[in-house]
């Protein structure tokens, strides 16, 4: 997934992350002109990798859409 960096977009994907009961250990970013690439690992609330397929469906969705917010304006 990529997406154009915005005022507000890490803060969005990391708290879509943690709404998922999701813990981030590793962080990595980089923004390379108009264009972000965040990648982060994941753990559940048992502090394992998340394998469940629609645990992962869900958290896609869900990132997809915090991506694609707007930048709130003020």
């Amino acid at each position: 997934m990529s997406a154009d960096d915005r005022l507000g977009l890490l803060y969005d994907l990391t708290s879509t992350i943690a709404a998922e009961g999701l813990e981030i250990y590793i962080s990595k970013a980089a923004t390379v002109m108009d264009q972000v690439a965040d990648t982060f690992y994941l753990k559940d609330e048992e502090r394992k990798k998340i394998t469940d397929p629609e645990r992962l469906a869900r958290l896609q969705r869900s990132l997809l859409e915090a991506a694609a917010r707007e930048t709130p304006s003020g």
